[in-house]
């Protein structure tokens, strides 16, 4: 396959949040309720493919019929009221690509956002702590030994953070010093002092190989321009090293675009040529194999397919594009380990402006096959392996640990 990045696919495969803030733009102007009420149903109306399409048009008008009733002929009705039957509709529809971001304007929403950070992406976990879940390459988090699985304690000479919330503030805080700082983590129930720079990269997260004897673990955060390369030349890296097994860490994969879907796809020998993302209208719009094939990328990018065994590891969290990774390598012969996927990985979502200055993503397309059926929903594991609070507090990966163990049985 050829690729270019010099186009990027308008159609994004990402999670979305729904109701989720995207920034702090001011206000335009206030608007009548069944002003913005009148536009989404428009937009959902006329471009909505997701799960729950053929019945959108009853919930509409439901959700419609109650605003009248809430606004009982006040004019203007308040826009709060019109955004809060929006918000009824996107959440009976249980779709992760359908959200709205009040007062955030069309072109904030597609920009892309930088994140200051030491290159280590974390999470909080339901016990309350603040867990690392993955370390680009070359990072100032990586330099300091900063492991996935690791716990953040605390900053040290900052007073103790009330929730793992306050304490990420309080990272980013050290980071913007630019000044090294202290962290306390615990690793496998030891505590452990490491020193951060504070030096910031702009690029986000990217994906890292480690390795765990002769087994290379790639971490994939997100799927987002660029990666799919990136990912690449780590199979290609991790081939050439020898590895006798590879893991393809997905947990915390929310989507991204199809170009780079298709180059992580070809390094893991999986076939994409049968698919394309088709409308509500049952229109094309776009072939993947007219996507993988606009262009030869420059000679760096060279890679070799993978051609051992190899894992994927999932959870509740993998979503979008991150699952038609899974599904694809799986059809390669790859084994499947953690937890079922998010659900909407036969879906995609387009971006559109409502007035005053807010946004609204749908789910404007759905993934089919050379036979024109839907692909499923989500993914379902080989092996279901859960991750337990006594697993995180210890700073065990049982999923990591089962992945091993089957790639030592091949």
């Amino acid at each position: 396959m050829r690729f270019s990045f010099r186009r990027l696919a308008p159609i994004l495969l990402t999670l979305s949040l729904s109701g989720a803030a995207a920034g702090g733009a001011e206000r335009h102007t206030t608007v009548d309720a069944f002003v913005v009420y009148s536009e989404a149903a428009r937009l959902l109306n006329n471009h909505y493919a997701g799960p729950d399409m053929l019945g959108i048009g009853p919930l509409l008008d439901r959700e419609g019929a109650a605003l009248k009733r809430a606004c009982a002929g006040t004019i203007p009705c308040p826009e709060t009221l019109g955004r809060a039957a929006v918000e009824h509709v996107i959440h009976a529809l249980h779709d992760g690509h359908t959200s709205v971001h009040w007062d955030v304007d069309l072109e904030q929403a597609r920009a892309p956002v930088y994140v200051k950070r030491s290159g280590m992406l974390t999470l909080p976990t339901p016990e309350g702590d603040l867990q690392v879940v993955h370390v680009d390459d070359t990072s100032e988090a990586e330099r300091a030994s900063v492991h996935p699985g690791d716990v953040v304690l605390a900053v040290i000479g900052l007073p103790p953070a009330a929730s793992a919330a306050a304490l990420t503030r309080q990272i980013r805080a050290a980071e913007d010093s630019g000044q090294p700082f202290k962290v306390r983590l615990r690793r496998t129930g030891l505590e452990q002092t490491v020193t951060l720079k504070g030096r910031m990269g702009l690029w986000g997260p990217v994906p890292s190989l480690r390795w765990e004897g002769k087994v290379a673990v790639i971490s994939l955060p997100i799927l987002k321009a660029g990666t799919g390369i990136r990912f690449a030349n780590l199979v290609t890296q991790a081939q050439a090293l020898g590895a006798t097994g590879l893991v393809v860490d997905v947990r915390l994969n929310p989507g991204g675009t199809i170009p780079d879907l298709l180059v992580a796809a070809e390094a893991l020998n999986a076939n994409t040529s049968t698919f394309s993302s088709v409308a509500r209208s049952g229109r094309v719009t776009e072939d993947w194999t007219r996507v993988s094939e606009q262009g030869a990328p420059p000679e760096r990018y060279v890679f070799t397919r993978w051609n051992k065994p190899l894992v994927i590891l999932t959870s509740s969290q993998t979503a979008s594009a991150g699952e038609i990774l899974t599904y694809l390598a799986r059809r390669a012969g790859a084994q499947v380990i953690g937890e079922a996927t998010y659900g909407i990985m036969n879906t995609a979502s387009s971006t559109h402006a409502l007035p005053g200055g807010s946004t609204l993503n749908l789910t404007s397309t759905r993934t089919v096959g050379s036979s024109g059926q839907w692909i499923p929903a989500r993914v379902v594991p080989d092996q279901l392996v859960p991750l337990t609070a006594g697993d995180r507090a210890a700073g065990r990966d049982a999923q990591l640990q089962a992945a091993l163990r089957w790639v030592a049985l091949q």
